[in-house]
């Protein structure tokens, strides 16, 4: 359930979403052998009932024809059959973006995501616990070449942030990309 609401101050548009799920039959994976020399081991189980809800937030505002900043927050409330909270799901995540064009046809952008603090199996050989939120910088830029093509470019993790997703496993450095986008 939620809503949008639209503003003629600034442009700006807020909104709001509540959600609620519930599973049945949900697979997940449970550490079995703990070895403390070695990955451990898993096993997928069933989780016969579990639910997720929370809250989503979002505005977005143009304050002036060339500049966008957006945000949006997510509050996520997790819980299996025995009341605790599902495993690598973040209660809190948030990100804020701006896009400036700086002419017809160039365009900057930049956006800080924070992914919040989760529930995991501690290093893969440890018990559960709470795996560190971590934020992330990433930028991008687009050049217009004509109404067909355009080059872009974005780089990932800007200042190189060490993060994991799941626990026990690195995710990617800075990393950079661009090409080259054809529209008929």
């Amino acid at each position: 359930v939620g809503f949008d609401k639209q503003f003629s101050f600034l442009q700006s548009k807020i909104g709001a979403s509540w959600f609620h799920s519930t599973y049945s039959n949900l697979i997940n994976a449970i550490k079995i052998s703990p070895l403390p020399t070695s990955w451990g081991t898993y096993q997928y189980t069933n989780i016969a009932h579990a639910q997720s809800s929370g809250l989503g937030l979002n505005l977005s505002v143009l304050p002036s024809k060339d500049l966008t900043i957006s945000t949006n927050y997510t509050y996520t409330k997790t819980r299996d059959d025995q009341g605790q909270e599902l495993l690598r799901r973040p209660q809190n995540q948030f990100n804020v973006s701006g896009d400036y064009r700086l002419s017809a046809t160039v365009k900057l952008g930049a956006e800080l995501t924070y992914v919040g603090s989760r529930q995991d199996y501690i290093n893969i050989t440890g018990p559960k616990g709470e795996v560190g939120g971590y934020y992330l910088v990433n930028m991008t830029g687009s050049y217009d070449i004509n109404k067909s093509l355009q080059l872009f470019a974005r780089v990932n993790n800007l200042f190189d942030r060490s993060y994991q997703n799941v626990s026990g496993y690195n995710n990617p450095g800075i990393a950079t990309y661009a090409g080259i986008k054809a529209s008929f």
